[in-house]
């Protein structure tokens, strides 16, 4: 394995295995906590005030001033808890403003994974009340994203006061390397008031992309708050500067990367946070040929997958329902969608989690790989002309703490294989896959900081192999690791 020096003109580079490593010592499993006050506004935060952080883009930001609780990637509003609006005893950080209310003392801030493409590694929140309780325990939980404690902290809150007063709102950060999927909050009294609730956007601003000028190359994308800079690949490392690609402003966000027409340039797709619609960039030689809004798809479907399902040489889309649990495809023909198609009914998301969509027989067709809920058995579906010609077991007894991080042909014979990350040790392993069977599995000698993260897979050097790219979001380098098959 060889590291590139790739530039993105974030701000900086990696050169070596080196400066992405830490020892296990060093790592914790635990969340960190901080409180501060006064807090007036989102500039007050200690996680997303910086002017350079972008709302919709970096982060979101709920603050209940539509009375509702619909914030991309956020669920609620929970059972526990109800919006309030403007009143004389509604305690928001805005004057006259909304707030959550947990009725019986209890608020749960739940993720949506899938949404969100991820779970956010920062949030935080405003307390704001605690009713005629002054003194009151708050209690925070976190839990990671697989489900798991990671803390419980306790801290006073509340002056007493069911006023609306701000003199008692203190912001609260939570910051967790492998990500946070819930935050419980209770007090032990009546009533908590919360407002400003924020959470770092997981979906990388780096998202590799199969080639974007048909030069045998994978290339790089990075959102801009107008739309996409295409970082060109030249099989080392990264051009000079960007293709510099506008239309999109910060509510829409790239869902999936392919190629759609089957020219060989990789095309982009797009979902809008509030509308729901679906668009699509078209690409020709890394610049945009056509941009086509193809339909508005209700928020309880989410693209979970690109690939070519049909085995026409174009990519397809796959959608899943997270509340009925169905999977359905979109096949595509360029920027129209040729047909649809349901591939599952009933079983994703209650029974099995998606962990991608990649050829693993070498058959031209696309095939799944799943997580099975119960038992942590890894899975696949073998797809013909979209629909599930047969699925089977790859491995049982995967341990909670490993996830697969993406899937990619990292040995050239064909067969995708399977990039795996350990969330609380940051080791990186691979299997390596022949007609969905491991023939190769091995570990990276070193653990890598998991302020690091793997943002997926691309052909860097034209060698036919798929190499892992990198990303740390709080600095702005980038790194490759140019494979061999597992090394």
């Amino acid at each position: 394995m060889k590291i590139a020096s790739c530039t993105t003109g974030f701000a900086g580079i990696v050169a070596s295995a080196a400066a992405m490593a830490l020892s296990s010592s060093a790592m914790s499993a635990l969340a960190t906590v901080t409180q501060t006050s006064p807090y007036t506004s989102i500039a007050d935060s200690t996680l997303f005030s910086a002017s350079y952080l972008r709302p919709g883009v970096d982060y979101f930001l709920e603050d209940f001033e539509d009375g509702l609780m619909n914030t991309e990637g956020l669920l609620g509003p929970p059972g526990d808890s109800v919006v309030l609006g403007p009143s004389p005893t509604t305690d928001s950080v805005e004057p006259g403003g909304s707030s959550l209310s947990g009725n019986t003392g209890s608020i749960s801030l739940i993720f949506d994974g899938m949404a969100l493409g991820g779970y956010p590694t920062k949030a935080g929140f405003v307390f704001t009340d605690s009713g005629t309780l002054a003194g009151a325990n708050l209690t925070i939980t976190v839990l990671d994203a697989n489900g798991f404690s990671a803390g419980i902290f306790n801290y006073s809150v509340g002056d007493g006061l069911d006023d609306g007063g701000t003199a008692e709102d203190r912001f609260f950060a939570i910051e967790l390397a492998e990500g946070i999927s819930t935050v419980l909050l209770n007090v032990a009294g009546p009533t908590i008031e919360i407002d400003d609730v924020q959470y770092a956007n997981p979906v990388p601003a780096l998202r590799p992309l199969s080639d974007l000028n048909a030069d045998g190359l994978g290339d790089l994308l990075v959102r801009t708050p107008t739309g996409l800079d295409a970082w060109l690949l030249d099989g080392n490392g990264v051009v000079s500067s960007p293709n510099v690609l506008t239309g999109m402003s910060s509510g829409w966000k790239v869902v999936g990367v392919g190629d759609l027409d089957g020219d060989f340039d990789g095309d982009v797709i797009w979902r809008n946070a509030g509308t729901q619609q679906v668009a699509v960039w078209i690409m020709n030689n890394a610049a945009i040929e056509s941009a086509v809004v193809l339909s508005s798809i209700s928020s309880p479907w989410d693209v979970v997958g690109v690939g070519d399902l049909d085995g026409n040489g174009k990519a397809d889309i796959l959608w899943w329902n997270k509340t009925s649990g169905a999977v359905a495809a979109w096949l595509m023909n360029g920027s129209t969608i040729d047909s649809t198609a349901v591939v599952a009914t009933g079983i994703l998301g209650s029974q099995y989690l998606l962990q991608g969509v990649a050829d693993l027989d070498r058959d031209g067709t696309a095939d799944v790989v799943l997580r099975k809920l119960a038992t942590s058995e890894i899975r696949y579906w073998k797809i013909v002309n979209t629909a599930i010609n047969s699925e089977g077991s790859i491995l049982t007894g995967v341990g909670s703490a490993w996830a697969v991080q993406t899937l990619g042909d990292l040995d050239a014979d064909g067969d995708a294989d399977i990039v795996w990350r350990n969330t609380s040790t940051g080791a990186v392993a691979f299997w390596l896959l022949e007609n969905f069977a491991i023939t190769t599995s091995a570990a990276h000698p070193s653990l890598i900081n998991t302020a690091w993260k793997i943002v997926g897979a691309t052909d860097a050097n034209g060698d036919g192999k798929a190499d892992v790219i990198w990303h740390r979001a709080s600095t702005g380098q980038a790194a490759i690791w140019f494979m061999d098959g597992a090394a």
